[in-house]
């Protein structure tokens, strides 16, 4: 993701996007911290979701990419990388894997919304290369993350339904389907 140096805008405006920006980088930090404790979680010899502990831990490994290029955008814009020190996520007992995944959807789900804020404040202010970024880089990939996740979410609320046991369910084939695309 290449941005172009931030022109002359207004400090409010660009205070606002700075703090969007950092709002953002924890919360995927957050997130990654929770799909980590998910994967442990999962990966546990008493609890053996095998399948749903190594897509948790896909899932936390590109909440930590996501949050490694806000940063990277926030430095090229010339802005400040600040955390609140409030990265914990609230503990959850994840019992119940579907419970975990309709988390992290919520979770992307938030983030889409504040990212279309701030899409909306750049194209008010015309600050064209944040609002292209927004778009297509930041809102295009949490729209697929939400759709794939509601898309598991489904399947998996019908095997449920039919007793058919969640530790054999594969969450590759869609998911190398969906990179493959792009």
């Amino acid at each position: 993701m290449e941005v172009v140096p931030t022109p002359a805008f207004d400090e409010a405006y660009l205070q606002e996007c700075e703090d969007a920006f950092n709002q953002q980088i924890e919360r995927n930090l957050s997130a990654s911290y929770a799909l980590l404790s998910m994967s442990s979680y999962f990966k546990r010899e008493d609890v053996g979701l095998l399948n749903f502990a190594g897509y948790f831990f896909h899932l936390s490994v590109s909440e930590l990419g996501y949050a490694e290029n806000l940063m990277t955008v926030q430095v090229q814009r010339g802005r400040q990388i600040q955390f609140s020190n409030n990265l914990n996520f609230e503990e959850q007992d994840w019992d119940d894997p579907l419970y975990a995944l309709e988390y992290i959807c919520q979770v992307k789900q938030q983030s889409f919304a504040d990212f279309m804020s701030l899409y909306l404040a750049a194209t008010e202010q015309g600050d064209q290369a944040l609002s292209y970024l927004v778009n297509i880089h930041l809102l295009q990939h949490l729209i697929r993350d939400i759709m794939l996740l509601r898309y598991h979410l489904t399947r998996l609320f019908f095997w449920q339904s039919e007793d058919i046991p969640l530790a054999e369910y594969n969450f590759s084939f869609l998911d190398e389907n969906v990179n493959d695309q792009e």
